[in-house]
């Protein structure tokens, strides 16, 4: 709850808080006095209970509260609570000292009681108010009756910087006005709201955002993808966003991969339609046998054997002509033409790509149904794969040019189409949308990649002006006049003064003619009449304190219990007015051990009488109430050792003689313990019987007797098949001793009684270290070589074949002419033994592609885009150039200098950045915001006009010796 405070009338508060002329004594009981306030009671200034401002001095200015009375403040309704009395001792709830800043009007002060802290700072000595200006902002200095006042400006705060300036509150823009040293805090659009459609994007491609400008609010309304064509289906993906497929169709040979790895697939750009050609797997050479596999690709397996003569080389097939080729050595089988009604698969061809055409033998041919992929004759469907015979399946090609200004489809015939869709403007970025009008907001929506056009709504929220938009230099507003309401319900007949809500002159009449009340005005709620804050109080507790609205404050004596100041009477209770002392106090405790009195200053006193004490140390002495002294034997002395005996002396207190008793000192390896001076003394020691084990050692531990730990001593283990014999964990045992001889052609071992023995293994399989032998075996303890090896060939054309003694099969490296079936390579020729070429060149000059030779693509060559990678669009006005799909283009530069008061460009001649001042712009009391980028000029923001409104100044006139921009 704010704080009400009741103040004088001076001349600089009378214009800010309504108050009559200077001499005119304000009520008491009213929270503004107006012109037509009067004094509770006629004679006023002869009133015992009130005493007007020039009687009472400064006095008249002391407050419990915190703030003084400001034109137009907000005050709380004031709350009597459930007792309105002020306690008398000015405490606490005298002072509102309760944590939450609510304060009750107080009585006067006596000097010597502990006031509260006042929030005005008094100032002796003025006769002008300018005499009483202060360093502080955020206080209204003034002179009345020749004492300087500061009251607080409420919500004021001082700041030398922004920083100083935080509130907490996300709704407004915080910022320190260095013109007048204090705090600005503007509040702008909808908290938590939204400015543009631009704060609305969400991550879901498939909605339409938009943002509300009135309401400060997002939408996201679900985007149809409709492309108006009936041929195409028209589907949406969150990440993707919108696409329209036509089946059947394709665009680039990427489009048309069947997965085979035995055909090459492209698209015919001309019918817009897939063609699989089979890959030839002919590696001409006559020794292998050349295939296909789907996944792998061609095979080209040698043949087993080669061959010696033409018998080596019969296939068994009487429709070819087998025969031995003498240069290469591999068999060669040609069919016989006329042999048979087909001859070569060729001729059986039913131009059905899913079923495979063969000519057997004898028979003729055959046209059995192959898996394999197919082309269905639909330029919008791709992957089709043979299913019975018959071309089937396939999926639908996806038609997107990445343009979002066009219309994707799909024909059957021709595949991809792409229409442009009138009235859109494809954007990279904000710069690609302006429309030149101020009124609208131009954005580049990056989910969607057009433009999007809003028009501004444009709103002061002040009821004193017509708000307008201009599209050459955007919102604006023009005062109007006319009735309208400040907020405050203690103002009448408000009215428009330069686009200004002023209060009006009139005050609502709250008195109520009751001395009991207090006659104030909320300016939220109006006319308040709540008990008086300061009630009657006489500070006697042998009166009843009451308020008569007729009379005013009655003090009525009481019978009521008090207290006369002595601690020696009882039952004190009041008598006409007074309070009178009642029968005196009893201090009889019935105890022996004490004296009894009575202190009229602290009550009653029972003094202990002298200690009780027979003398003897081996007692405990103590006073009973009931039977006074008592001697108590204390317990008996025991110092737990067994080595001494234990008494009590009356004089000495307790006493330990030593003895000779039999004791143990716990330790198990000494017998015949016994005491002497007063400690154990230990017999002699105990001698343990060894165990015969030379891995232990024999030894007696303190703590648990004779023990037989376990030693690493060197032992003899009795074999002569171990070494370095060793004692662990109690036993003796060697390493194992090294019977090898290094010959595999015998069997090594060990005997513990006679060492080491080799006997001959003859006949085992061994190795006589020639790889060019082979089935050697073991005679006599020797290894024997058996036959010559046939080294295997390596099927490899790069190397040659060959056995060397002592060495073995070898494959030299050759530099022969080759093939490595890559056509991503060129030149091919053996190196090292591996056959390979020069890479193929693929660059096709565009800095915004990345070029590379791909295997599994017709042709080789693929130019992938390079999205997002540094480039040069050529223009002055962009930065970080990227590129992207089409065109190149980068981000704008920017031009922002902060100041909300200038339209910021970049000239695309030079790229230099221009700043245009907008006429009568807001400023929001920011310096920052008028920065002409003049060097020479001064810019500030002030409040000079009559309609009070924040603009921009450019001359020492107005701006002293600020800076450029503030």
């Amino acid at each position: 709850m704010r704080t009400i405070r009741l103040i004088p009338c001076v001349p600089l508060l009378a214009v800010l808080a309504g108050c009559p002329e200077a001499g005119t004594p304000p009520s008491i009981n009213s929270e503004v006095a107006g012109p037509d306030t009067a004094w509770p009671d006629a004679a006023a200034p002869e009133d015992d209970r009130v005493a007007p401002p020039e009687d009472r001095g400064a006095e008249a200015t002391e407050v419990a509260g915190e703030d003084p009375i400001q034109a137009g403040e907000d005050l709380e309704p004031l709350d009597p609570g459930p007792d309105p009395i002020v306690p008398p001792d000015g405490g606490d709830d005298a002072s509102g000292e309760n944590g939450e800043g609510e304060e009750d009007f107080a009585p006067e002060v006596p000097e010597e009681a502990d006031a509260p802290p006042e929030a005005e700072v008094i100032q002796p000595g003025c006769a002008t108010p300018d005499e009483c200006v202060d360093s502080n902002p955020c206080t209204l200095d003034d002179c009345a009756d020749g004492v300087c006042t500061h009251s607080p400006v409420t919500g004021c705060r001082p700041c030398a910087g922004d920083g100083d300036c935080d509130d907490s509150d996300p709704c407004t823009e915080d910022a320190c006005d260095g013109s007048i040293g204090a705090c600005v805090f503007t509040t702008g659009r909808p908290c938590g709201g939204c400015g543009s459609d631009t704060d609305c994007t969400d991550a879901d491609l498939c909605t339409i955002d938009t943002c509300d400008a009135g309401t400060g609010e997002c939408g996201h309304v679900a985007d149809p993808c409709d492309d108006g064509d009936p041929e195409t289906l028209d589907s949406c993906s969150p990440t993707v966003g919108c696409s329209h497929v036509n089946p059947g169709a394709c665009a680039s040979d990427a489009w048309c991969d069947d997965q085979n790895a035995c055909t090459e697939d492209a698209c015919d750009l001309g019918r817009a339609e897939c063609v699989h050609a089979p890959v030839s797997c002919d590696d001409r050479i006559p020794c292998t046998v050349d295939g296909c596999d789907p996944l792998a690709g061609c095979t080209n397996v040698r043949e087993v054997l080669p061959c010696a003569d033409a018998a080596a080389c019969s296939d068994s097939d009487p429709c070819t002509l087998d025969s031995c080729d003498p240069v290469s050595g591999c068999c060669s089988h040609v069919p016989v033409r006329g042999c048979d009604p087909c001859w070569t698969d060729a001729e059986c061809d039913d131009g059905n790509d899913c079923t495979g055409d063969s000519c057997e033998m004898g028979v003729g041919c055959s046209h059995a149904p192959v898996e394999a992929a197919c082309d269905d004759r639909n330029a919008c469907t791709t992957g089709e794969a043979c299913e019975n015979g018959v071309c089937a399946g396939g999926a639908l090609v996806t038609c997107r040019d990445d343009d979002p200004c066009t219309a994707d489809t799909c024909l059957a015939a021709t595949g991809c189409a792409f229409t442009n869709v009138p009235g859109c403007t494809a954007c990279a970025s904000e710069f690609d949308c302006s429309d030149g009008d101020a009124c609208t907001l131009d954005r580049c929506d990056a989910s969607a990649s057009v433009c999007r056009l809003t028009q501004i709504a444009c709103n002061d929220y002040n009821p004193c002006t017509d708000d307008l938009c201009d599209p050459a230099i955007g919102c604006g507003s023009a005062p109007r006049d006319g009735a309208c309401d400040d907020g405050n319900l203690c103002t009448l007949g408000d009215s428009c003064q330069g686009g200004v809500c002023k209060a009006g002159a009139g005050v609502p009449p709250c008195q109520d003619g009751n001395p009991c009340t207090d006659d104030l005005c909320d300016p939220e709620v109006g006319c308040v009449n709540p008990p008086l804050r300061a009630p009657c109080d006489d500070g006697n507790p042998c009166t009843d304190d009451s308020c008569n609205p007729a009379t005013g404050c009655v003090f009525a004596p009481n019978q009521a219990v008090c207290t006369d100041g002595s601690a020696c009477t009882v039952g004190d209770r009041c008598a006409g007015g007074q309070c009178k002392a009642g029968p005196a106090a009893v201090c009889e405790d019935a105890n022996a051990c004490t004296g009894d009195s009575c202190d009229p200053a602290t009550g009653c006193v029972n003094t202990p009488n002298p200690a009780c004490d027979d003398g003897s140390v081996c007692t405990d002495d103590a006073c009973d109430p009931a039977i006074g002294c008592v001697f108590a034997p204390r317990p008996p002395c025991n110092d737990d050792n067994p080595c001494t005996d234990d008494a009590c002396d009356p004089v000495l207190g307790c006493v330990f003689a030593p003895n000779f008793a039999p004791c143990d000192d716990h330790d198990a390896c000494t017998a015949g313990d016994r005491c002497g001076g007063g400690t154990c003394v230990p017999g002699l020691p105990f001698a343990c019987k060894g165990d015969g084990n030379p891995c232990t050692d024999d030894t007696c531990d303190p703590s648990q007797g004779c023990i037989y730990p376990p030693n690493t001593l060197p032992c003899d283990d009795a074999s002569l098949c171990t070494a370095d014999d060793t004692c662990s964990g109690g036993k003796c045992s060697g390493k194992a001793g090294d019977c090898d001889d290094g010959n595999s052609c015998t069997v090594d071992g060990c005997a513990p009684g006679l060492g080491c023995y080799h006997q001959y293994d003859d006949g085992a399989t061994c190795d006589d270290g020639d790889p060019c032998t082979s089935g050697d075996a073991c005679k006599a303890g020797a290894c024997v070589g058996g036959g010559p090896v046939a080294c295997k060939l390596d099927g490899n054309p790069c190397t040659d074949d060959a056995c060397v003694p002592m060495k073995g099969c070898i494959y030299p490296p050759n530099a022969n002419k080759c093939d490595d079936k890559l056509q991503c390579t060129v030149d091919d020729v053996c190196s090292n033994g591996k056959c390979g070429g020069t890479a193929r060149n693929c660059n096709d000059g565009n800095q915004c592609t990345t070029d590379v030779c791909d295997e599994n693509v017709a042709g080789g060559c693929v130019h992938k885009p390079l999205d997002g990678n540094a480039c040069n669009d050529g223009l002055l006005c962009t930065v970080s150039d990227a590129c992207v799909a089409a065109p190149w283009r980068g981000t704008p530069k920017d031009c922002n200098d902060g100041a909300s008061c200038t339209s910021d460009s970049c000239n695309p001649a030079n790229g230099n950045c221009s700043w245009t001042l907008i006429p009568n712009c807001n400023c929001r009391g920011q310096n920052s915001n008028c920065d002409d980028h003049v060097p020479t000029t001064p810019n500030c923001c002030r409040r000079l006009g009559s309609d009070g409104a924040w603009r921009c100044y450019f001359t020492p006139q107005f701006c002293g010796s600020i800076g450029p921009g503030g």
